[in-house]
């Protein structure tokens, strides 16, 4: 498993806070707990950008959020964006852009799952370095991103995350 930090030393202060996106699925979750392990503040941000699912993935988020004991917001962002062939265009940088935009805490880190599995462009490192160069115009290099599964598959988020909570006992 690969975490694509660019500064990690910002990690290791309890002062940095993580944001993690949660839709309540396994791969986010799976992020939540890599990150729920690291001293820092930690919050989870929900993004209602008018998917089908969006009710129940809410309703998993909330649940998750209770069990790791930590704040999660909820962002409907009033609009639906466009849908070709299964990809939903600009997803995961409106998610991280509209985190950027709303958490006011300067020393953050934000998180999100992106993985191998994906063809499209805002799976892929190049997405990830270029929305890390938008942050760091915005924020004077104050804001990290991190992608826990950014060069792993979809089954192996699944065998760490069974693994995780079998080491659990849950």
């Amino acid at each position: 498993m690969t975490i694509a930090i660019r500064r990690t030393n910002q990690i290791k202060s309890t002062k940095v806070r993580i944001v993690v996106l949660l839709s309540g699925d396994i791969d986010s979750t799976a992020t939540l707990a890599i990150y729920h392990k690291k001293t820092a503040i930690i919050d989870a941000v929900f993004v209602d950008y008018g998917q089908p699912s969006r009710r129940s993935e809410w309703e998993a988020a909330q649940a998750i959020a209770e069990y790791y004991k930590i704040t999660i917001i909820k962002i409907r962002l009033g609009f639906r964006p466009k849908k070709t062939n299964g990809e939903v265009f600009f997803r995961n940088a409106l998610m991280a852009m509209t985190v950027g935009a709303i958490i006011d805490d300067r020393t953050l880190f934000i998180t999100m799952v992106l993985h191998s599995a994906d063809p499209y462009y805002d799976t892929s490192q190049a997405f990830v370095e270029d929305l890390q160069r938008l942050f760091d115009g915005y924020t004077d290099d104050s804001v990290a991103l991190g992608m826990a599964f950014l060069n792993v598959t979809k089954p192996e988020i699944i065998k760490y995350a069974v693994n995780f909570i079998e080491s659990c006992g849950l």
